[in-house]
């Protein structure tokens, strides 16, 4: 599979596939509708959920420093599953780089968290290759308010991937459940009359684009700067069934890779008319099968579909402050 990084397209809100925009404000739909409940091919039909797929901390391929009261270690076993473990303990928050070394100049993600101590997983993202993975700790911001980072431990490996869907298929810091999430729980419940990963899309999607409201006051915290670090919690978007675009994004990605659907959380620009651009985040959706997603076009094998929960949940309502007016997606990262 080769990835589909999809450029700019004109959308009120959400299904774009191979470049054949999907829409879902304000019209009639073929198979789903925004506003009416997806139609099940056979609802009669038990589906069985898939085996779930969770990163783990082993230790047996691991670079560790405890040095000053601070320690860190970074977990590089599962390297080829697409992920690492990180823990880090610190006064000081904690930024780790992952490096393509063998990539372009843009290879890099960085991630930042605040470092209690317990495994965060991260994703490897840009395929198979050599990476350096570095921690570094925050420092004093400087007299000219700049804050830097100190590098305190590095590691390296080459990952060779089991799938290039595999980094797609497992929790990690953005997109964080376990076996005993009510978000995991929920997705069974939703997709257990779904025949197809189509079906299952269709029900994850209906279901948060009615029921999550998009939360004005967090996002004004977070562009304040009253917030830092944020990190999406998908149990906890099921419960209030309020958030913001991350929100959105992590809750669909951890509900649909319960169910063995490879799901990307990207985050990126989308143009805001004559405003600029805000910072946003939505899904791209793999899947293997041939039929219909939302309206009019048929999707076709082996490609990404770009899902974009914020302004499916936002249609009819004034939120372009926060999430743009989906005029041109410009995506950044993606994990």
């Amino acid at each position: 599979m080769t990835r589909k990084r999809m450029g700019a397209a004109v959308l009120c809100l959400v299904l774009l596939l191979a470049g054949v925009l999907f829409t879902a404000c304000g019209g009639g739909t073929e198979g789903f509708a925004a506003n009416g409940a997806p139609e099940l091919s056979n609802p009669e039909y038990v589906r069985t959920p898939p085996p779930l797929v969770l990163a783990e901390y082993v230790g047996a391929n691991e670079v560790a420093k405890d040095k000053d009261g601070n320690s860190a270690v970074i977990d590089m076993t599962n390297v080829n599953k697409g992920y690492i473990a990180v823990k880090s303990t610190s006064a000081a928050a904690t930024l780790v780089k992952i490096t393509k070394t063998d990539g372009s100049a843009s290879d890099e993600d960085n991630y930042y968290f605040d470092s209690t101590g317990e495994t965060v997983f991260l994703p490897i993202t840009r395929g198979s290759g050599s990476y350096q993975f570095q921690l570094l700790h925050r420092g004093e911001p400087t007299g000219d308010g700049k804050v830097l980072y100190y590098p305190f431990l590095d590691g390296t490996a080459t990952v060779v991937l089991e799938s290039e869907l595999a980094p797609f298929l497992v929790q990690n810091i953005y997109v964080n459940y376990g076996a005993d999430s009510t978000c995991v729980e929920f997705s069974y419940e939703l997709a257990q009359h779904a025949s197809t990963d189509l079906e299952v899309v269709q029900q994850v999607y209906y279901w948060i684009a009615n029921n999550v409201t998009y939360d004005t006051f967090k996002a004004q915290q977070i562009s304040g700067g009253q917030i830092n670090f944020y990190l999406p919690d998908p149990d906890e978007t099921l419960a209030t069934r309020q958030g913001i675009c991350y929100d959105y994004a992590a809750l669909a990605a951890a509900m649909l890779r319960a169910n063995g659907i490879p799901t990307q959380l990207v985050k990126g620009d989308v143009k805001n008319g004559e405003a600029g651009t805000v910072y946003h985040a939505w899904n791209l959706v793999y899947t293997e099968e041939t039929g219909w997603i939302a309206i009019k076009m048929p999707s076709s094998e082996d490609d990404w579909v770009r899902v974009d929960l914020t302004f499916a949940a936002g249609r009819g309502s004034s939120m372009s402050d926060f999430i743009g007016d989906g005029e041109n997606y410009t995506p950044l990262t993606f994990f």
